[in-house]
């Protein structure tokens, strides 16, 4: 869902941005798209009570959200609302700082993120050990964007007929 749709629906702090790979671009990300997020904070617990603009949102699809099955157990069995996500990676979401990539493209487009989305499988993530600062991630995004890496990598991963 777009921003204009997340206003209109007066999700405010109930919706997310989701970035997918083709928003990896020219090492900047080229705008995203947005998702309900019913969480207090990224990476933090569920909502205990869920916002009536949120509510009316998912209300019409409750039951397929509820009848939801991860690893043969529902979300009820889990112990979860019917509107939390199936999977949750708190862990890898509490660290805002990272680095994405577009899964597939023609050259390298490494973009640092300070936080506050969410990545698709199209556009992957690296995340360095919570103590490394951001001059760190600086450092590794430089030798990811550069021309050798790229040279590197063509030779590495390159398909052989």
């Amino acid at each position: 869902m777009d921003f204009a749709s997340v206003r209109r629906k007066f999700l405010g702090k109930s919706a997310m941005g989701l970035c997918i790979g083709t928003a990896v671009r020219h090492w900047r990300l080229n705008g995203t798209t947005h998702i309900v997020y019913p969480y207090v904070t990224l990476g933090g617990q569920a909502l205990g009570e869920m916002p009536p603009a949120l509510h009316r949102h998912l209300w019409p699809v409750r039951q397929i959200l509820a009848v939801r099955v991860i690893f043969k157990k529902t979300l009820q069995e889990m112990g979860k609302q019917w509107w939390e996500h199936l999977e949750h990676y708190r862990e890898k979401l509490r660290s805002p700082l990272s680095i994405t990539f577009a899964f597939k493209a023609t050259h390298n487009h490494f973009v640092f993120d300070r936080g506050g989305k969410l990545f698709k499988r199209p556009s992957p993530v690296v995340k360095l050990k919570k103590s490394r600062c951001e001059t760190a991630y600086y450092g590794v995004l430089g030798l990811l964007n550069s021309s050798i890496c790229s040279i590197w990598e063509r030779q590495v991963h390159r398909t052989v007929t």
